[in-house]
């Protein structure tokens, strides 16, 4: 009888192709303040793979965008630069 291995590994993940609105993704990022680049940088990314993936010329694996959104969420916004911001979309 074959034995389970506890220290067993994920399948490698596949990046797949992310559709981001670019539009509601700076204004998350002016509500807090932030800058592709600091962002990146929370996210363990270069800018320009940062860039790649929200501007659609790049793919990205579930955990990269995880990391992005979990970089993304754990910056406050700033109290009141909604009235400052046009809502995407508008």
């Amino acid at each position: 009888m074959p034995r389970s291995n506890p220290q067993r590994r994920e399948a490698p993940q596949t990046p797949v192709r992310i559709r981001f609105d670019r539009s509601r993704f700076l204004y998350e990022l002016a509500r807090r303040g932030l800058t592709a680049g600091q962002l990146a940088e929370r996210a363990n990314l270069t800018e320009a793979a940062l860039s790649r993936i929200v501007n659609g010329s790049g793919s990205a694996r579930p955990s990269t965008v995880r990391a992005i959104a979990a970089a993304l969420l754990s910056v406050e916004v700033i109290p009141g630069a909604e009235m400052f911001l046009r809502e995407p979309g508008v």
